[in-house]
């Protein structure tokens, strides 16, 4: 199949899934025939410029002559074969002329015959002209001009010689030889335009070719650029991303490690509250701290011991709490997200 500029115009290209770009398939496969196409075309000028030099040294039409020139200069070829036969036919007749012409004849002052014309003397009559002879060629190779030549002897032809007969043979040959030389000057002036012309629309077409395929693959270019230059992008936003939701995640971590567990109720009812990591154990009362002498030989009495009061755990989790008024749900303050790089996800 033949690509033409409109197939490369129309070509249309699927996207692939899941990624971006092209199916490289499809684009080696496009590429493959555009280079088959250029190949062709490189191939077929240098086929053309083969047979223009085949042409050019024999002298005749290549393939890239129009018709109508061939034909012209084939009929001017047979005109001047047909010249050259008629030549050779007048020059025969006139060399057959000139044998008789040498024969013996008897004088011209001979006895006269019936009607006051000459008879035959020795023998010897005049016969009539050789049919087809330089009487009839000669008028159609000169071209009309002039009385066609007759016999010398013959009647209405006084003094005619063989002088006058062959230089009317030499002129016609040069009349031949100069309509021949300008057939041929005619033929080899239109075989040569036409293998210029030939090589102009050969050189137009490759160098449009060339051009349409440098045009076609600078735009292939400029595409995958853009293409890398976009995956560029994707992969530093995200490696961005990536930071920011780890950054995020980790802080959403150390709230949660802060936040205290729920007590849990056994049989003998709620068990005491677990400290935090940042509340310290209260320190146990001595022994005797709490007793009171009052005075020699009196039992010594009971001081009620200072009761720890217990208040909710102090940590991070709790303060996060209070400063945001809810319970123990995870923090999720727009501030705290762009602290963490997360606001404009």
């Amino acid at each position: 199949m033949a690509l033409t500029p409109q197939d490369v115009q129309n070509k249309v290209f699927s996207p692939t899934r899941f990624r971006t770009g092209y199916n490289e398939d499809e684009v080696d496969t496009f590429l493959d025939e555009v280079e088959a196409e250029l190949t062709r075309l490189l191939d077929e000028s240098s086929d053309l410029r083969r047979q223009l030099d085949e042409a050019r040294r024999s002298g005749g039409g290549g393939p890239g002559v129009p018709a109508h020139l061939i034909e012209e200069n084939q009929q001017l070829r047979r005109q001047l074969e047909e010249t050259r036969r008629h030549l050779g036919q007048a020059q025969a007749q006139v060399a057959q002329a000139s044998r008789e012409r040498q024969a013996p004849v008897g004088p011209p002052g001979g006895p006269v015959g019936p009607g006051g014309q000459a008879g035959p003397v020795g023998g010897q009559q005049a016969g009539p002209p050789v049919p087809g002879g330089p009487t009839a060629v000669m008028p159609a190779l000169v071209g009309g001009g002039g009385q066609a030549p007759v016999r010398p002897g013959a009647p209405g032809a006084p003094g005619q010689t063989d002088a006058d007969i062959e230089q009317r043979v030499a002129r016609t040959l040069v009349l031949a030889q100069r309509t021949a030389d300008e057939a041929l000057r005619e033929a080899r002036a239109e075989s040569e335009r036409a293998r210029r012309e030939a090589r102009a629309d050969a050189d137009r077409i490759i160098g449009e070719a060339r051009a349409h395929v440098a045009e076609q693959l600078g735009g292939l270019e400029d595409d995958k650029r853009r293409l890398e230059s976009q995956v560029e992008q994707l992969r530093a936003f995200e490696r961005e991303y990536r930071t920011r939701l780890r950054a995020y995640l980790e802080m959403q971590l150390r709230d949660l490690d802060g936040m205290p567990t729920q007590p849990a109720v056994g049989p003998g009812g709620p068990s005491r509250p677990g400290l935090n990591p940042g509340q310290s154990a209260p320190t146990p009362v001595p022994a005797n701290v709490g007793m009171q002498n009052t005075g020699p030989g009196q039992p010594a009495q009971h001081l009620a011991a200072p009761a720890f009061q217990t208040g909710p755990p102090i940590g991070a989790g709790a303060l996060a709490r209070e400063a945001n008024g809810h319970n123990g749900r995870p923090d999720l303050d727009p501030g705290r997200r762009e602290a963490a790089g997360m606001q404009e996800f």
